[in-house]
């Protein structure tokens, strides 16, 4: 082989070498920069919230797993391309190109940083940091929750070994926020079931209750009332089905001049 073939030979080689370099750093900043944006809140988040370790933390340690995890990369192209690789090379990018990212990420995306106009309002990867991924301008949890059609279900229940009732399954039905307030709690000693909801920010399509009696026979023999007014109930084995539409609903939320209503609903056995 002449001498030019194996100066190409060579050339080729570093030209190679350097360009798997090139790439593993590109790699590692597009990855990096992904963290940081799917992150972006908690990396400025420097409370504990009741914990010991604050979520700024958590985002340093992914990029901690980042670095650990193109170490291990290195080692394994160093195993099948051996000698093709400049190996050094690669495992001090794996060190300091993750640190060098988070660094620039933060300081430049912070609220006051050069970059932040990216991550702000109308920015080009805003959707990333609020989650907005079919880019109706609201995080897509959020928009399920105020927007859409959900059920919100609770169970309440077995505190009371002297009582006939076992528990009670909550579901709300409807659309906003504070679906999330319904629930129902129950008074053993006065034979009372509070049914709790929110006047405002929710409109119900119905709520459903199911009491879940401890005897079946016994279960036949409860009636419900609501000021004096018996209810509807379907009884099945040992659960008395109760429901209530969208109109009485909105009724409670229309007469009764409280935020946070509560409605009370007696049980008593038919003898």
């Amino acid at each position: 082989m002449d001498d030019s073939k194996l100066i190409a030979k060579d050339k080729y080689k570093i030209d190679f070498s350097w360009k798997m370099v090139g790439f593993f750093i590109l790699g590692l900043v597009l990855v990096c920069g992904i963290v940081f944006l799917f992150n972006y809140n908690y990396a400025f988040d420097n409370g504990t919230n009741g914990g010991f370790i604050p979520p700024s933390f958590v985002v340093i340690f992914y990029h901690f797993l980042i670095s650990v995890i193109s170490i291990v990369f290195s080692i394994c192209l160093k195993f099948f391309l051996k000698k093709r690789i400049r190996f050094t090379a690669l495992l001090i990018v794996s060190i300091l190109v993750p640190i060098i990212c988070y660094n620039v990420n933060y300081y430049t995306l912070k609220k006051d940083g050069i970059l932040h106009f990216l991550v702000d309002d109308g920015g080009a990867f805003h959707f990333i940091v609020i989650g907005d991924w079919d880019l109706d301008g609201i995080n897509d949890k959020d928009h399920h929750t105020f927007y859409e059609k959900r059920e919100y279900s609770t169970r309440y229940g077995g505190h009371y070994d002297d009582d006939i009732i076992h528990y009670i399954d909550t579901k709300a039905i409807g659309v906003g926020g504070s679906l999330d307030n319904t629930f129902c709690f129950y008074d053993h000693e006065d034979r009372t079931i509070d049914l709790h909801l929110n006047k405002y920010s929710v409109e119900f399509e119905e709520i459903k209750l199911q009491v879940a009696f401890k005897d079946g026979l016994l279960a036949k023999k409860v009636e419900f009332y609501i000021a004096d007014v018996k209810q509807d109930a379907i009884i099945c084995d040992n659960i008395a089905k109760l429901v209530f539409d969208s109109k009485t609903c909105a009724e409670w939320q229309e007469n009764i001049d409280k935020e946070f209503i509560e409605i009370i609903i007696d049980y008593k056995i038919n003898e």
